[in-house]
């Protein structure tokens, strides 16, 4: 991972790290199943559909948006590199996972 945080020049990664005495689940916070995100972008902004697949076969796909998530670029980034290492974590846990089907 130490590699790959070159790309994150200046970002505390200590700091960012949430223990879990820090992190406090408000009541009501929804929990939502996602298996498919669609992803834009503007300038100034990083945009996450996070959606459910309703239907799917060889010519049509057709998801729901459950909710969306707008975040600046630079949050996008930090989010990307925390991700990464999050993923490192499984795979070293659980195993590597298989490629999904072209």
């Amino acid at each position: 991972m130490a590699d790959e945080r070159e790309d994150f020049e200046g970002v505390d990664w200590e700091a960012l790290k949430v223990r879990p005495k820090d992190w406090i689940r408000q009541e009501g916070t929804p929990i939502v199943y996602t298996n498919t995100i669609q992803i834009s972008m503007s300038y100034s902004d990083i945009a996450f559909g996070i959606g459910l697949v309703e239907e799917a076969t060889s010519d049509r796909f057709v998801a729901k948006e459950q909710f969306r998530i707008v975040m600046s670029p630079q949050h996008a980034k930090i989010l990307s590199g925390l991700l990464a290492e999050k993923m490192e974590m499984y795979e070293r846990t659980f195993g590597p996972l298989p490629k999904p089907p072209a």
